[in-house]
C-alpha cells in the first residue's frame, strides 16, 4: 500500500506537494495507465508509470507529438482516431476498445475510458484510463471459437455438471439422436440407452472415467425414433482448481453406416454374392476349426468338392445369366442334400465344397456323395429351359489325407481331376499323386516345347481301297522332350487342352503339316491331302478360318488338298456358328471330316446341315471287327449311313487283313492303320511314298 505523508497545518507549497505526492499515489494505484491530453491533437500532456509497463515505451516517448496515433494499430487507426473526435465535440464520456503495438512488436488490445471536460461550450481537457485487455480479449476470442466448433461440429456433444444432468447440447447431438435441445436439458444421456450394454459394461466406464479422467469406445444408444445406432463415444471429466469434478463433455459420432459398410466387406470377403454361400477364404478357417474338433474327439473329417460339368457351353449358348441361375439352383440343392452340420461352400466357379464333421468312417461321405449326384441328375426348370447338368465329385479325409487344411484341399484337387467326365465320385489314394505330379512336369515342359522345337509332326498314310494308292495321310503331333524321350500325345495332348495350349500347338501342326505336304506335291504327289485334327478350343477362335487362310496363303498348299478333322462334340457345342465357319472355309475347297465317328451324340437331323465331306469310323469299332458282332453291326451302319448321304467313309485302326476284307465287302471307300504303316516322321513317309510308287499295295486282294 502506498504511504501517504500527514498534511501540513496551511495551505503552502508543503501542502502543495503533499497534493501532489498523493495524487501520484492514487493514480500509480490504478491497473492501467492515467493519462491527460489535449483534446485537439490528442497529445498527452500526462501519463502515470504504469505507461512504461503497459507498452514497453519509455515515459517522456509518450509525451511526443503523435505518439498516442501513431502507435495505434494500422488496422484500427482511423475508426479509432475518427470516433474520439466525434466524442470529444459532444462532450461525453466514452470507451473504445482498440489495439496498439508495443515496443517489442506485441499487439496490445486496449480499453480506453475517456472523459471529455467541457465549459462555455468549449473542450477544455481531456483524460482517460488504458486498460491492457489482450488477456481477457484472447479468453474471449478463445470462447467465441469454442462456441462455434460447438455448434459447427459434425459429432454430438453433450455437456453435463458432475451428476451428469444435460446442460447443453450442440446441434449434431439433435440431428443424430432425434432430440431437440429442450427436451433433453436437465435429463441425464441414460434416456438413450438401448438396452444393448448390461450393468457391467456402464460400471467399467466409469470406473474407466474415475481412473483416468477419460473413456472412448463404441455403444449402441437408441434415437428418439425407436431406432438403434452405433456410435464411436468419447467422454472427458472437467475439474475446478481444486481438483473437484464438475462437469462430464461427452462427444460421438454415429458410425453405423461404417459399420453396415464394414458388415457388407467382410460378407463379400467370406461369402459368395451370387449364391450367398460361404466361400473359399472362409473354406480354409471352417476346415481348421473342423480339424481342430476332430482331432480333439478322434474323428473324421470329410472335403469334398465338386465340379459342375457343362456349365461354360451352357453360358456359351443360353448365356451368363441362365448359368448364373444354374448355379444358384445348384446351391440350393446341395444345402438341401446335405445334413444340418455340414457346411456348403462355392469353393470356385463351377465348383463346390462340402466339409463333413462327426465321421466314423468314409462310408458317410461316399452315401453324401451318391445322395448330391442323385440330387443334380434331375433336370432344372429354369424359365422356359430344361437343364441338366453332370458334377463329380473328389473327396479327402482327416486324417487319412492330410493334417492340415492345405494338404486335405491339395488332395482333394487330384482326387476331383480324376473323377472329372466320370459323372461319379473319386476318393483320393497316393497314387494319384505321382500322376497329378507327372502332369505338373508335362505342364510346365509343355510351355516351353514350342519355343524348343521339341514338337515332330508324323503322318500315317491313308489308302484307297478300290486303288490301293494312299491317298493322302493323317497329320499327327508328337513331342520328343531331351530328357523324357518320346511323349505319348494321349499324355500332353489333355493338359495341352485344359491350359489352352492347344491353340498354339494346333496352329504350328496345320502350318507344318502344310508346308510338307506343299513339299510333296512339288515333288509329283500333288495328289496327296493331308488331314489335320482341329481341336474345340482351336476352333472356336473368333478369327479361325483366318488363320487356317494366312496359313494356305503362306504355304502355297492348295484348299481342296486340305481337310480338317472335327469331333462330333465340337460341332454339336454351337452349331450355327460352327456352320458358318465351315462353310466359310468350305467355300475356298477345304473339306471337313468327322473324327471318330459313332462316338459321340450328334443326331442326324444336325449332322446333316454339316458341310461334311467324310466319315472317320472309331478305331474302337474297327477292332471289334471279327470279335463283337456289336462292333461290326456298328461298322456297317455307318458305312451305310455315309453311303447314302453321299459321304466319304474312312476306318482307322486297321491292323488285320480280315478288318480290311469286312470293310472292303461293306462298301468302305479307305483305311488308315498299322496293316500299311504306323504314323512316320516326314523323312521317312517320304521314303513311303517313293516305294509305294515302286511297289503299289496289293493287300486288298489278299
Amino acid at each position: 500500500m502506498p504511504s501517504f505523508p500527514d498534511p501540513p497545518p496551511a495551505v503552502s507549497v508543503d501542502a502543495i506537494l503533499w497534493a501532489q505526492q498523493r495524487f501520484q499515489n492514487l493514480v500509480n494505484c490504478v491497473d492501467g495507465v492515467v493519462w491527460e491530453a489535449d483534446p485537439v491533437t490528442f497529445r498527452f500532456t500526462f501519463v502515470s508509470a504504469q505507461a512504461e509497463h503497459i507498452l514497453g515505451y519509455r515515459i517522456e516517448d509518450w509525451y511526443a507529438e503523435g505518439f498516442w496515433i501513431d502507435h495505434i494499430h494500422p488496422q484500427d487507426r482511423e475508426r479509432t482516431v475518427d470516433y474520439r473526435a466525434m466524442q470529444t465535440k459532444g462532450g461525453n464520456s466514452h470507451a473504445l476498445e482498440y489495439r496498439m503495438l508495443a515496443a517489442d512488436g506485441r499487439v496490445v488490445w486496449i480499453k480506453d475510458s475517456v472523459n471529455v471536460g467541457v465549459c462555455a461550450d468549449q473542450v477544455v481537457y481531456m483524460c482517460g484510463i488504458m486498460i491492457d485487455i489482450t488477456e481477457f480479449e484472447r479468453a474471449e476470442q478463445a470462447l467465441r471459437l469454442s462456441a462455434t466448433v460447438f455448434e459447427s461440429s459434425t459429432d454430438g456433444i453433450v455437456i453435463t455438471d458432475a451428476k451428469t444432468r444435460i446442460l447443453n447440447v450442440n446441434h449434431a447431438f439433435c440431428v443424430i439422436t432425434g432430440y431437440a435441445a429442450d427436451e433433453v436439458l436437465g435429463q441425464t444421456p441414460a434416456l438413450l440407452q438401448s438396452g444393448q450394454q448390461d450393468a457391467s459394461f456402464y460400471q467399467t466406464m466409469w470406473q474407466s472415467i474415475a481412473e483416468h479422467g477419460r473413456w472412448s469406445g463404441e455403444i449402441s444408444n437408441r434415437r428418439k425414433s425407436g431406432e438403434v445406432f452405433i456410435e464411436f463415444l468419447s467422454i472427458s471429466q472437467v475439474q475446478d482448481a481444486s481438483g473437484t469434478v464438475t462437469n462430464y463433455i461427452g462427444t460421438f459420432s454415429d458410425i453405423s453406416h461404417v459399420k453396415a459398410a464394414q458388415s457388407q466387406i467382410e460378407r463379400l470377403s467370406y461369402f459368395d454374392a451370387l449364391t450367398n454361400l460361404p466361400n473359399r477364404a472362409l473354406l480354409q478357417e471352417r476346415l481348421q476349426h473342423a480339424l481342430r474338433n476332430a482331432e480333439s474327439k478322434n474323428q473324421r473329417v470329410a472335403l469334398l468338392t465338386m465340379n459342375i460339368e457343362r456349365l461354360g457351353h451352357i453360358n456359351d449358348t443360353l448365356g451368363h445369366d441362365v448359368g448364373d441361375q444354374v448355379i444358384i439352383a445348384v446351391a440350393e440343392r446341395l444345402a438341401a442334400s446335405v445334413r444340418n452340420a455340414d457346411t456348403v461352400f462355392r469353393h470356385l466357379g463351377d465348383e463346390f465344397a462340402v466339409i463333413l464333421e462327426d465321421l466314423d468312417s468314409a462310408h458317410a461321405a461316399a452315401h453324401l456323395a451318391e445322395r448330391v449326384l442323385t440330387a443334380l441328375s434331375v433336370a432344372f426348370r429354369l424359365e422356359e429351359h430344361e437343364i441338366s447338368v453332370s458334377a463329380c465329385i473328389g473327396i479327402s479325409l482327416f486324417p487319412d489325407d492330410g493334417k492340415t487344411p492345405s494338404m486335405l484341399l491339395k488332395n482333394v484337387d487330384v482326387a476331383l481331376h480324376h473323377a472329372k467326365g466320370s459323372g461319379s465320385f473319386q476318393f483320393f489314394r497316393e497314387e494319384m499323386n505321382v500322376a497329378s505330379m507327372e502332369r505338373l512336369l508335362i505342364e510346365n515342359n509343355l510351355r516351353l516345347a514350342l519355343r524348343r522345337n521339341e514338337f515332330q509332326v508324323y503322318y500315317q498314310a491313308q489308302l484307297d481301297f478300290a486303288s490301293g494308292q494312299i491317298i493322302g495321310m493323317e497329320a499327327l503331333v508328337r513331342w520328343a522332350h531331351p530328357e523324357m524321350g518320346l511323349i505319348s500325345p494321349m499324355r500332353f495332348i489333355p493338359v495341352a487342352e485344359e491350359t489352352g495350349q492347344i491353340v498354339e500347338i494346333g496352329l504350328w501342326v496345320l502350318r507344318t503339316a502344310c508346308q510338307e505336304t506343299q513339299r510333296w506335291h512339288e515333288q509329283g504327289y500333288d495328289h496327296l491331302r493331308v488331314a489335320v485334327n482341329v481341336s474345340a478350343k482351336q476352333f472356336n477362335q473368333d478369327d479361325f478360318a483366318a488363320q487356317v487362310k494366312q496359313v494356305l496363303r503362306e504355304t502355297g498348299l492348295a484348299p481342296e488338298r486340305l481337310e480338317l478333322e472335327l469331333t462330333e462334340s465340337l460341332i454339336m457345342q454351337r452349331p450355327e456358328r460352327v456352320i458358318g465357319t465351315m462353310q466359310e472355309l468350305r467355300s475356298l475347297g477345304v473339306r471337313f471330316s468327322i473324327d471318330d465317328f459313332g462316338t459321340g451324340y450328334s443326331s442326324l437331323a444336325q449332322l446333316k446341315r454339316f458341310p461334311i465331306y467324310k466319315l472317320k469310323i472309331d478305331q474302337s469299332f474297327t477292332s471289334d471287327i471279327g470279335i463283337d458282332i456289336n462292333g461290326a453291326a456298328i461298322t456297317r451302319a455307318i458305312i451305310a449311313l455315309g453311303t447314302s448321304m453321299h459321304l466319304q467313309v474312312i476306318a482307322e485302326g486297321v491292323e488285320t487283313h480280315a478288318q480290311q476284307r469286312f470293310l472292303i465287302d461293306n462298301g468302305c471307300h479307305s483305311m488308315q492303320g498299322y496293316l500299311f504303316s504306323r504314323p512316320i516322321p516326314a523323312d521317312e513317309f517320304s521314303c513311303l511314298l517313293a516305294s509305294h510308287d515302286a511297289s503299289p499295295y496289293v493287300g486288298a486282294v489278299d
